[in-house]
């Protein structure tokens, strides 16, 4: 769930190959949650760790489709 060492907005830093959490979850009786799965696409200039730093839009696998980073710090601009 990210680089314990690297914080961005309090947070470990997130990379390739880190798990994410999935908010999602498949309708049904019960409900079947997604499980987050890990981190596939990065910044191909800026390495957190040895791993590509991972940004908003980027792609991350899933139970379901993959699923796009759609959050971040507001204050770090990666890669540009």
């Amino acid at each position: 769930m990210g680089f314990p060492t690297v914080l961005i907005g309090g947070q470990p830093a997130a990379r390739v190959g880190d798990m994410h959490v999935c908010p999602m979850v498949t309708p049904g009786v019960p409900p079947i949650p997604h499980v987050g799965g890990p981190i596939t696409m990065g910044s191909a200039t800026v390495l957190i760790g040895g791993q590509p730093a991972a940004r908003m839009g980027d792609m991350a696998t899933c139970t379901g489709p993959p699923d796009t980073i759609a959050a971040g710090c507001p204050t770090v601009l990666i890669g540009g």
